[in-house]
């Protein structure tokens, strides 16, 4: 049974962890501890999506989601608090 307590730590959790683009190793760790009771394979490809497999019947049902944060680099800070960011 999830308890309202345990989503709040998870999300918490998910929320904290550093995860931009192409560094999402901290939340697919997450993610991994999360799931591994529930289903019966775990992998990771070569482009770093999570892949968990449940085996059983039909019917069949995939579900989708990022894993990763947006990330941007400020370079410049002025006086009034505005932002110039790289790129």
């Amino acid at each position: 049974m999830i308890i309202m307590g345990d989503i709040k730590n998870l999300l918490e959790r998910l929320s904290n962890a550093h995860g931009v683009s192409g560094y999402e190793n901290n939340i697919r760790k997450i993610i991994e501890e999360e799931i591994r009771s529930f289903v019966d394979e775990i992998r990771t490809d070569k482009m770093g999506n999570l892949l968990a497999t449940k085996n059983g019947g039909s019917p069949r049902l995939m579900l989708a989601a990022h894993m990763d944060e947006i990330g941007l680099m400020v370079k410049y800070i002025d006086e009034k608090g505005r932002n110039k960011k790289t790129g």
